[in-house]
């Protein structure tokens, strides 16, 4: 493992199980853990058994390892072979886990994705570079798709306020990208190693509304919350309407335009 690790073009992540080889890693992923691990046992148990995840940009693996060990079914792609060399490594440390990884670009991997292959998505940190290359309509236009064929997901989007080369190719606002989920929360903000101004992490469904660990199932959601509102709230609410539950949004960051 010491040598594969040696190999890496960045340490980003810890390396699972491995805090001998973890010191210098460029970002901790315990923050984004817990709200990953809460998402993932919140749509488990809704389910009723483990979930299936493909995890974009796996970099070192750590996100998969870690559902792997609550029973998930992993798929962790990545463009860089010497991070895949060290997830296929962690993974043979963990027979009896549910762990696959691949050498895929995610621009060509997601085309692909057949409906129902997978039922939680991570996209952490990874489609700023994306939307760099290819712009936001072909990023959105991916993201689409995994909404349409995944249907969950927990995103970590980049902001164009960071300072960074790509940071002008970015959305003014990061929930431009997810907008064929109708239910989008941000459960947190999170520190990055590129800036000192934190990022949103997303909570994003078509049918499952997850909140403080619990989920609630909707079959429509509404921006008003009746015909005479006129806009009164400017966009800021979302009313999801479930068999069991109604769950109300609202932003009070900005207006949604």
């Amino acid at each position: 493992m010491t040598t594969a690790v040696d190999r890496l073009p960045e340490l980003y992540q810890p390396i699972y199980g491995h805090p001998e080889l973890s010191n210098a890693a460029a970002r901790s992923c315990q923050s984004r853990l817990v709200h990953v691990r809460s998402t993932y046992a919140a749509l488990a148990d809704h389910l009723g058994r483990p979930l299936r995840v493909l995890d974009l940009g796996c970099a070192q693996g750590f996100f998969s390892c870690a559902l792997a060990a609550l029973g998930a079914d992993v798929l962790g792609i990545d463009y860089c072979p010497e991070n895949v060399a060290v997830c296929t490594l962690l993974g043979d440390e963990f027979p009896n886990s549910k762990l696959e990884f691949r050498v895929e670009r995610l621009e060509d991997f997601i085309p692909l994705l057949s409906a129902s292959a997978f039922d939680l998505v991570l996209g952490l940190s990874v489609f700023h570079h994306v939307v760099h290359e290819r712009g936001q309509e072909a990023t959105r236009a991916l993201i689409d798709r995994l909404a349409a064929s995944i249907g969950h997901g927990v995103f970590e989007i980049a902001l164009p306020t960071e300072g960074v080369y790509w940071c002008a190719s970015q959305p003014d606002d990061p929930r431009q990208m997810l907008g064929a989920f109708p239910f989008v929360f941000e459960a947190a903000r999170v520190e990055t190693h590129l800036s000192n101004q934190p990022r949103p992490l997303f909570v994003a469904s078509r049918s499952i509304a997850v909140l403080a660990g619990a989920a609630y199932a909707f079959a429509d959601h509404l921006v008003e919350p009746h015909a005479l509102a006129e806009n009164v709230h400017l966009g800021t609410r979302r009313y999801f309407l479930g068999p069991h539950a109604i769950v109300k949004v609202f932003r009070i960051d900005a207006a949604i335009a």
